[in-house]
């Protein structure tokens, strides 16, 4: 038995960037930013204190991408992932007597210049202001940077993860995940936008039929860049599903 499978809409894609024949709505979740602290965990934090304010920093060089930890005497207040997309971490914050307010700013740069965090702001405990302007910790990029990464739910024992990178969003990193293990992996770029699956994918009890296939739309200024899955896959479990939609869905980092 085959059914056609409709996702549950995230969001939706603009018509003028769909493909013929697609449905215009996105299937896809960003990863939470539980998801980033349990990736970042093997990654040495760079501390600074800043009156009674502790900023901690992890930045991992292969992503281009830092995890921003802010506490107030030991009470978390802020973790936010900084990344091209996304540089800024914006601080207004307090607890009890004391208080946060400025930036932490993440400034991405391909080698041989440095890439670094830096943070512009001001930790108040009472009467007393403390500023800090400067670099936190800096680095040399190892690895395309990460614009972010997104998980399409196909049905319990299968999942997508979706990983864009590059300074203009035009790389997508595509994955079948079965548990917690990728069965089948494919890279869509600008200039290779279609990749097919050319054999069955099976892994235990699930399988994605032969002639899965992913779609690049790179984003432009005028609109949003996505991933197209069509695929027919289906388990001992779960009948034959065909699927077509976004597994990912995001804009063109700015530019300064």
């Amino acid at each position: 038995m085959t059914t056609d499978a409709t996702p549950v809409p995230q969001r939706a894609v603009p018509a003028e960037a769909a493909p013929a024949g697609a449905f215009w709505v996105d299937a896809s979740q960003p990863l939470a930013i539980a998801d980033y602290v349990a990736l970042f965990a093997s990654v040495p934090p760079v501390q600074v204190n800043v009156g009674p304010m502790t900023l901690s920093v992890q930045a991992d060089p292969s992503r281009g991408q830092a995890l921003i930890t802010a506490t107030l005497y030991g009470t978390p207040v802020a973790t936010q992932l900084l990344t091209i997309a996304a540089p800024t971490l914006q601080l207004d914050v307090a607890v009890g007597t004391a208080s946060a307010t400025g930036t932490v700013t993440l400034q991405f740069a391909l080698p041989p210049q440095y890439s670094n965090v830096s943070a512009d702001l001001v930790a108040v405990q009472g009467p007393v202001s403390t500023p800090y302007r400067g670099t936190i910790t800096a680095w040399l990029a190892t690895g395309t940077p990460v614009v972010g990464d997104f998980v399409t739910i196909l049905m319990s024992e299968l999942s997508t993860l979706t990983t864009v990178r590059g300074v203009a969003a035009n790389i997508a990193q595509f994955s079948f995940v079965s548990g917690a293990a990728p069965i089948a992996v494919a890279e869509a770029t600008q200039f290779a936008p279609i990749q097919e699956f050319p054999n069955k994918i099976v892994a235990g009890n699930v399988y994605v039929e032969e002639g899965a296939t992913i779609t690049l739309t790179i984003p432009t200024q005028l609109a949003q860049g996505w991933l197209l899955l069509q695929a027919t896959y289906g388990s001992e479990t779960t009948p034959q599903t065909k699927f077509s939609a976004s597994v990912a869905l995001w804009n063109l980092p700015p530019t300064d």
